[in-house]
C-alpha cells in the first residue's frame, strides 16, 4: 500500500507562489504568517540574491517555495519585464513541479490621496486582463488592515462615542474602514481590471487571523479551477492558517484511491486493519504538514487513535 500523497508530491512537491510589492509593504510578515515559518525573508532583506529566480525554501516549512519581486516602481520598466519574463519561462516549464501555481500582487493600503495603481501596476494587469500572462492566478493583497483600522479609530468624534461599547466602536471603526477601503482601493483596481483579478485585504496582527485564511481560501480555488487539482492540494498543504482546507485537502487525497473502495476492500485485499489504518495516517499527516521533525505529533496521533 503507497499513500496517495506520494503520488502528488511525486508530481508536484511544493507549492511555487511569485510573491510582488515594494519594500515595506509586509510581504515577509505575510509569508512568515501565512505558512508558518519564521525566517522568511525577501530579497530586499538579502544583499547580492535579489533575484526573481532565486528559491526560498524554508526548512521549516519545505511545501512552498517563494519567489520574490519588488514591486513596480515608477521607472522600473526593467523589473516589469523581468516579471513577465519570470512567469513566461514558468508557464513553459513541462512539469508541473516546477510551473508557477499563484501571484501574490502587495499593495499597503494608502493614506488618504495616495496613488494606489503606478504605470508599472497597470501595465501588468493590462497584460494579465489580455491573456499575455496565461491563465496563472493572481490575487491582489492589501496590507496592513490594522493599521487602516486604527487609522480610522483615531478619526471618530470621541464625543459621538459616549455611551457606546467596546464591541460597538469596533464595528463602527470597521464600517469606517471598509468605506475607506473601497474609495482608496478596491473602486480603483476595479476600475481597472473590473471583477476579473480577485482581492483580499489581509493583516498579520495576531487579531485578524480570518484575513489569512480568505487569501488561502481564495488562492486555493483560484489554483485548483486555473492549474489543476495537485497544486491546490499542495496550496493546503503548505498553508498553516486554514484548518479547513487541510481536512479539505485530507478527503481529496483519501477519496482518490482508498476511502471511497473501502466498500469494497478490494485495495486493501489480504491486508491486515493495521496496514489499511497506516497508509491513510500517513496520508493525513503528510496533508497537514506539521513542523515536526522528530515525528512526535505522529506519535502521539497514533497513540490517541489506538486508544
Amino acid at each position: 500500500l503507497r499513500p496517495t500523497t506520494d503520488e502528488i508530491f511525486r508530481e508536484c512537491p511544493q507549492f511555487r507562489i511569485l510573491v510582488i510589492g515594494k519594500t515595506g509593504v509586509g510581504k515577509s510578515s505575510l509569508i512568515n504568517h501565512a505558512f508558518g515559518v519564521q525566517n522568511a525573508t525577501t530579497s530586499h532583506d538579502r544583499p547580492g540574491e535579489a533575484s526573481i529566480d532565486h528559491e526560498f525554501i524554508s526548512p521549516q516549512n519545505d511545501r512552498f517555495v517563494l519567489h520574490d519581486s519588488k514591486g513596480f516602481e515608477p521607472g522600473s520598466e526593467d523589473n516589469l519585464k523581468t516579471v513577465r519574463d519570470f512567469i513566461d519561462q514558468r508557464r513553459a516549464k513541462p512539469d508541473l513541479k516546477d510551473q508557477l501555481h499563484a501571484v501574490w500582487l502587495c499593495f499597503e493600503i494608502p493614506r488618504a490621496g495616495g496613488r494606489l495603481l503606478e504605470t508599472g501596476v497597470e501595465q501588468f494587469l493590462t497584460s494579465k486582463r489580455k491573456g499575455e500572462l496565461g491563465n496563472i492566478p493572481i490575487v491582489v493583497v492589501f496590507t496592513k488592515y490594522d493599521t487602516l483600522l486604527d487609522r480610522m479609530e483615531r478619526t471618530l468624534d470621541k464625543s459621538s462615542l459616549k455611551g457606546l461599547s467596546k464591541e460597538a466602536i469596533q464595528e463602527l471603526t470597521k464600517k469606517i474602514a471598509k468605506d475607506k477601503l473601497q474609495d482608496v482601493c478596491i473602486t480603483p483596481l476595479e476600475k481597472f481590471t473590473g471583477s476579473d483579478i480577485p482581492h483580499v485585504t489581509i493583516s498579520t496582527n495576531g487579531n485578524h487571523e480570518e484575513t489569512l485564511a480568505l487569501l488561502i481560501q481564495t488562492t486555493e480555488g483560484l489554483v485548483c479551477k486555473h492549474v489543476g487539482i495537485d497544486a491546490s492540494v499542495m496550496t493546503s498543504v503548505a498553508q498553516r492558517v486554514d484548518p479547513g482546507l487541510k481536512i479539505k485537502a485530507s478527503i481529496e487525497v483519501g477519496k482518490r484511491k482508498y476511502w471511497k473502495a473501502l466498500a469494497s476492500s478490494v485495495p486493501f485485499k489480504n491486508r491486515s486493519m493495521w496496514d489499511c489504518l497506516h497508509v491513510l495516517h500517513t496520508d493525513i499527516i503528510n496533508v497537514w504538514n506539521f513542523q515536526d521533525p522528530h515525528g512526535v505529533i505522529a506519535i502521539l496521533i497514533v497513540a490517541v487513535a489506538c486508544f
